[in-house]
């Protein structure tokens, strides 16, 4: 039975590696080709009348120490951070939306999404010209209020404007495959837990529970990681003030915070080379149900 099934996982590993041979040989061409040129280009003679001289040098690379290439350098860095940090603000509230929103919603908006990326990214950045020239739309605005017109084009604002226009788009796309991912039962539990779940935790087969009785709330919720128990304890432990903290051995660890109206307790403790967290919260409440999943 065994040999069976090495045989099938085989055959699947070398249709797996077949299927992406094609695409593999593909990007080699198209990006790792033109790399290798560019690479050995860097180590040939700069020539005035020509494209290199055929002499190997490494004076191409000492160059860059200088301090007009490191400005530009951390210029072109900062600028590269500034983008990144515009497109996470703007895209995962648009991201989170557009994956916890119904399927018509969620086809609208990723036609709205995708859209602009039919576009080439010449036009769309000749658009901000037509903005944001001296004569262009926002400055016509400007003077028809009085103002005096504005220099708006080539600089950093504008700079940030254009690139976070381009490339928010590839900021949303991953952001919404990742959060499609994070079932919204386990999303529910953390609202009801009032605690951050453990970064990269799996949900256990116990799954979560809640149940009231006689006003009394619990929820339940048993997580694992691969992550030791003292990497468990030193992530929760800072979010409780004046915590008991109960830690008997290496293998296990509990938190127990001390509001007694919404009392949160987290255990964890080593099981098959694995980390099995069990939190659990407490409350008053005025429901009279229980469920479990």
């Amino acid at each position: 039975m065994s040999a069976i099934l090495e045989s099938r996982i085989e055959r699947t590993a070398f249709l797996g590696l077949a299927l992406a041979a094609p695409n593999a040989l593909y990007l080699a061409l198209v990006l790792l080709v033109p790399l290798g040129i560019v690479a050995a280009y860097s180590l040939f003679t700069y020539s005035a009348t020509g494209v290199a001289l055929p002499a190997l040098t490494l004076r191409n690379y000492a160059t860059l120490a200088d301090p007009y290439f490191l400005r530009l350098i951390g210029r072109t860095a900062g600028i590269a951070l500034k983008t990144t940090a515009i497109c996470i603000v703007l895209g995962y509230p648009l991201a989170y939306a557009l994956a916890r929103a119904s399927r018509t919603l969620a086809a609208f908006g990723f036609f709205l999404l995708l859209t602009p990326l039919m576009v080439s990214p010449v036009v769309r950045a000749l658009g901000w010209f037509v903005l944001l020239d001296r004569n262009g739309i926002a400055n016509t605005l400007i003077a028809d209020f009085g103002f005096e017109r504005q220099q708006l084009l080539f600089s950093e604002p504008t700079v940030l404007l254009g690139l976070s226009h381009l490339l928010l788009p590839f900021m949303v796309l991953p952001l919404i495959a990742a959060i499609e991912r994070i079932p919204r039962n386990l999303e529910e539990a953390a609202r009801n837990l009032g605690v951050d779940l453990y970064p990269g935790a799996q949900v256990s087969q116990a799954g979560a529970a809640s149940a009231t009785i006689g006003g009394i709330h619990t929820v339940a919720l048993n997580l694992e990681t691969s992550d030791s128990v003292d990497q468990v304890c030193s992530f929760y432990k800072p979010r409780f003030a004046n915590a008991m903290v109960t830690s008997t051995d290496p293998n296990q660890c509990t938190i127990v915070s001390n509001d007694h109206k919404n009392m949160i307790s987290i255990n964890a403790r080593a099981e098959n080379g694995r980390t099995r967290i069990v939190i659990t919260n407490v409350s008053k409440s005025g429901a009279g149900s229980s469920s479990s999943n």
